[in-house]
Order: C-alpha cells, then sequence, then structure tokens
C-alpha cells in the first residue's frame, strides 16, 4: 500500500526530528567532555585542603599518569595499614593527553589521592624539585614533621615508618638508606628508592635553591638533594637505615634480603608477582 502525502510528510519530518535529537545529544556528550577537559587542570586535581593537623608525615609516592594499576595494586595492598600520622598522595607530572587528563580527572574524583605537579613528566628534570617546592607552597604555614619521596616499584609499611619518624629529631633530619661516594672519600647521598626530610629541609629546598645560580635542580634526583643542602652549606643529620630499607628478595642483587618484621621500605617491586609477594 503506498503512503499518501500526509503519510510522507509525517514520515519525513519524524526522521528529521530523530537525526536533530541524536546529533544534539551527541553535541551534548561532547560538550560535557570538552567541559571535564577544560576543569581537570592540575590545580583543580591536586584538592590540597587539609583540616587534619595530626598529619604530621607526609609520603609522596612517584607515579605517572599511565600507571593507573600499579597506583589501584598499592591502594589495594599496603595503604590499608593504619598509620594515623601518616597522608599520602600519588606525585605525578602533567598528563601529556587528553584522554590520560580526562581519566585523572575521574581517578581524582573517585580517590581523592593525586597530587599533580604544573611541570611535564619526568624523573631527573626538576620533578623532585618542583614536588618539595609545590608540597610547601599548598600546605604552608601547616608543618609536617617530615616529608618523604618514595618511588611506586617500592612497599611502604606506613606503621613502621611512622613508628620510626616519632623517634626521630624534629629538625635537620635527611632519612633514608645511604649510597657511598664510590671514590670512597665520605659523604655519600641517601637512595632515591625512598628518603625524607624534616620540614626545615623542606622549606630550604622550596625557598632558597632556585634563587642560587650555582644551584642545579635538574640531574640525578637523590644526588641532587645532599648537593642542595651541601652547597647552601645548611647543617643536616644524614641517618641511614641498612636494616628494615632494602632490594626486594627476589632481585638477589644490591641490598637484597630476606623479609623482616620491622620492614619500612622494599625496592625494586617492579614486577607485580613480587609486589604482591612483598605485601
Amino acid at each position: 500500500m503506498k503512503l499518501n502525502l500526509t503519510d510522507q510528510r509525517q514520515k519525513a519530518r519524524l526522521k528529521t526530528v530523530s537525526s536533530v535529537v541524536l546529533f544534539t545529544i551527541i553535541i551534548a556528550i561532547l560538550c560535557f567532555q570538552f567541559s571535564l577537559l577544560n576543569n581537570a587542570t592540575p590545580n583543580n586535581l591536586n584538592q590540597l585542603e587539609d583540616d587534619d593537623g595530626n598529619k604530621i608525615i607526609f609520603i609522596g609516592i612517584f607515579s605517572t599518569a599511565d600507571r593507573f594499576y600499579r597506583r589501584n595494586l598499592i591502594r589495594s595492598t599496603y595503604l590499608n595499614l593504619e598509620a594515623p600520622k601518616v597522608m599520602y598522595k600519588f606525585v605525578l607530572g602533567k598528563p601529556a593527553t587528553n584522554k590520560q587528563q580526562l581519566l585523572l580527572k575521574f581517578e581524582q574524583e573517585k580517590f581523592n589521592d593525586l597530587f599533580i605537579l604544573d611541570i611535564e613528566e619526568n624523573m631527573d628534570n626538576g620533578k623532585t624539585f618542583n614536588y618539595f617546592k609545590t608540597l610547601y607552597n599548598a600546605y604552608h604555614p601547616h608543618q609536617f614533621k617530615f616529608v618523604m619521596k618514595a618511588d611506586d616499584d617500592t612497599f611502604l609499611h606506613f606503621p613502621n615508618l611512622e613508628k620510626k619518624f616519632l623517634s626521630l629529631p624534629e629538625y635537620d633530619v635527611y632519612f633514608g638508606r645511604k649510597v657511598e661516594h664510590i671514590n670512597g672519600n665520605g659523604g655519600g647521598f641517601i637512595a632515591g628508592m625512598g628518603y625524607a626530610l624534616s620540614w626545615n629541609l623542606v622549606e630550604f629546598i622550596a625557598t632558597k635553591v632556585e634563587n642560587n645560580p650555582k644551584q642545579e635542580i635538574i640531574g640525578q634526583e637523590d644526588f641532587l638533594v645532599t648537593t642542595w643542602l651541601n652547597n647552601g652549606k645548611i647543617y643536616y643529620k644524614m641517618i641511614s637505615e641498612v636494616n628494615e630499607f632494602y632490594d626486594s628478595p627476589e632481585s638477589k642483587k644490591g641490598w637484597s634480603k630476606n623479609y623482616s618484621p620491622g620492614t619500612m621500605l622494599i625496592h625494586q617491586l617492579k614486577d607485580n608477582e613480587w609486589f604482591l609477594n612483598a605485601c
């Protein structure tokens, strides 16, 4: 049966309306995603407000935008160990793509544990310096007793770390595991797998290093921390933990040893199975 002219017009009108509705929905979705991308700036992602004065130890776990699986593995394991004096954040550089930016936006809304630096992602091109500087500017005048930097291929036993930190002096402490200079002339530096500084040393790095032409912020990050303090003629006490900061037993190299009850940090856990064994 042939459609009359009225039926044909109604059919055409319905087809047009359907197309307009579909087009409107698509535009709305795109606009929504675009608004999320515009709002997913580093400053918005950080959400730095914190009113809990009991948090006197800040631990920044260095990660990158694409390592969502490792962050979730950490959230599901050692972050469940209770340490009431400890605050932690995952420290990342700026996302490299719009997709990463959007995913970080959703991740932050879900977990609120990302600390996004306003720099390109890197390891030895200033990320550590910008971590200390951004942290100081974000939380000052609140003073943590210690600020720690750790890698995301480490297991951190928060309760044991908390107990250790609370036993240390409040000022001038540079804590971790010491690497001796190869030439054996003394000095050395604390290995980058994990180290902590008293707040007064963080303040020095954040406020003095960048303005001193003799100081470099690009280079091997763990070695640079010692260099900043030495060049600034800042007094500090280097405290080395040789028993409870160690490498994974599975790695069988470096500072590898068997697990111990007082463990504070285990390094070389890039393999997920090794990481879970440590946990």
